[in-house]
Parts: structure tokens; sequence; C-alpha cells
């Protein structure tokens, strides 16, 4: 689409959502699948949409995803369903968020072990957010956790 065309597109939304945007090609296999983006992985991580280059992902600490099955996975590009944590068939939604299940993929990324993951290893969404916590590390996630429960369980 040409940029005026997208803009059109774009101020149809204005006062339906909070946030609407144009992405960039994006490949959602992984490299050894199906090239979907048409170009090249170097081309990929080369544009300005995946700059944001970093260790752990930041999609465990904020987002979950409900499939039509009522399994939840950790991540929107999870379309395999290779990350599920629980299902609400069986747990509750504050319950798979505060499981072990998901502490453990949080660790992982925080203690740079993102690649030990076969659903992460080759994943570039990760790059299309401005959020960092490569800074955060596994035992200050863990203190910060331990506190936060803490302090909501006194209120």
């Amino acid at each position: 689409m040409s940029p005026l065309k997208n803009k059109e597109f774009l101020e149809g939304f204005v006062d339906l959502a909070d946030e609407v945007a144009i992405e960039p090609r994006m490949d959602w296999n992984s490299p050894e699948g199906a090239n979907l983006a048409g170009v090249s992985r170097d081309e990929l991580l080369s544009s300005a949409y995946h700059s944001n280059k970093k260790s752990a992902c930041p999609f465990p600490f904020y987002t979950l995803v409900i499939h039509a099955d009522l399994q939840v996975s950790v991540c929107c590009v999870d379309w395999s369903k290779s990350l599920v944590i629980g299902s609400l068939k069986d747990s509750s939604l504050a319950e798979i968020w505060r499981g072990e299940k998901l502490r453990e993929i949080q660790l992982a990324h925080l203690n740079g072990l993102r690649n030990s993951i076969p659903a992460c290893k080759n994943c570039l969404y990760l790059y299309t957010v401005s959020d960092n916590l490569d800074g955060l590390g596994g035992k200050e996630f863990e203190a910060r956790s331990a506190k936060a429960r803490f302090n909501s369980s006194n209120k």
C-alpha cells in the first residue's frame, strides 16, 4: 500500500481503538520453515523494525494467549501450541499466570537460556518491541516477585 492509503486506513480506527499500526513484513516461521516474508533472515534482522536486539523476550512477562480450545500459551507466535502452560478447563487464568510453568519460562529468558526453549530459540518477534529486560537477572526478578506477592497478601 502507498503511504497515503496506509494513512487513510489507520485514520479509520482513530475513534475505535487505543492503538493501531501497520507492521512491516514478519517471518512468523522459524528460519528452518518456509520463508513467509520473502526476504532473508539477515535482511529482516537489519530492518529498523527488528532493531531492538535483546536476549530476554518481554512477552512472557505481560501476555498470555488463550486458544479456542482454552489452552493457554505464553506467546502469540506459538501457533503450534508448543509453549502451552495450562488450560482454562483445569485452572483459572490467575492460577496459570502465577504458575510454575510460566515462571520457568520467564527465568530461562532472564538467565540467558532463551535458546534452550525450542519455540523461542529462533524467534525474531522479541526484537519488534522496545521493552528490554536484559538488565534484570533471575534472582532479582524472584526477589521482586516475592515482595509483590507479600505486599498483595497484606492488603
